[in-house]
């Protein structure tokens, strides 16, 4: 059976494993996003122009640095960052949006999104929030996603889709990226077995990024994934 973890277990992870291993937080981001990049080259040609909707924090950095990644690979790139200030970027996120930012384009309020335009027969890859996100989308965040959700593009989320809790179901009026595939890093979350959120993506796909089986094999869940149907079981 495969443990499903919360939000806060997936952290605490991430961190473990950054310890022990040891690896810095920047590496684990580079190394998830290049395994991203692996995926994409098996599935997708180099035909299409590619939409990359980054976020201010770590969804965001991986965004990114795939981004940055694609373009060494030849693919056509586009990417966005998505934010009213550089100041409200996470550390990493800063860091990947050096390595590229004069390819990047700003989008800083709601002007810019109502006037955006993406080419028919391209994909757009959402990295704008990950499991992190605990409140609702907001301004220029819920308008873009309300504007993508409309697109026909083929999409494809990084982690889980922007707007979705990881191991909650959201409110009935919250807005959640519609996507096509998730791409999610080491674990499914627990939030793609919850039915309602059925009608927000088509498939997912779990890419291991190296975290630490140590504490995969120490830490206690209560729900698990066994044979495509999920079971709760609480540890007394």
């Amino acid at each position: 059976m495969i443990k499903l973890f919360t939000a806060q277990q997936i952290k605490e992870w991430d961190n473990y494993t950054i310890l022990n291993e040891p690896i810095s937080s920047l590496d684990l981001m580079e190394r998830a996003s290049f395994t991203f990049v692996e995926w994409y080259q098996k599935h997708h040609k180099h035909d299409k122009t590619i939409y990359i909707f980054c976020g201010p924090g770590n969804n965001g950095g991986d965004g990114f640095a795939i981004s940055r990644l694609l373009l060494e690979k030849g693919y056509q790139v586009r990417p966005f960052l998505i934010s009213k200030s550089l100041k409200k970027l996470s550390i990493d996120c800063k860091i990947n949006y050096k390595k590229i930012k004069h390819h990047i384009q700003i989008i800083d309020d709601l002007e810019s999104i109502e006037s955006l335009t993406i080419l028919e027969n391209s994909i757009i890859i959402d990295a704008l929030f990950g499991i992190g996100l605990s409140r609702p989308l907001e301004g220029i965040y819920k308008l873009l996603v309300n504007q993508l959700n409309l697109t026909s593009n083929y999409k494809i989320s990084v982690d889980i889709p922007s707007g979705m809790y990881c191991d909650r179901l959201n409110n009935i009026n919250d807005r959640i990226f519609k996507t096509n595939k998730i791409i999610s890093f080491q674990t499914p979350k627990r939030a793609f077995f919850l039915k309602e959120n059925n009608i927000y993506y088509s498939s997912y796909t779990v890419l291991d990024i190296g975290l630490s089986k140590e504490f995969y094999e120490l830490t206690k869940s209560e729900w698990h994934l066994n044979e495509q149907n999920l079971v709760q079981k609480r540890h007394l």
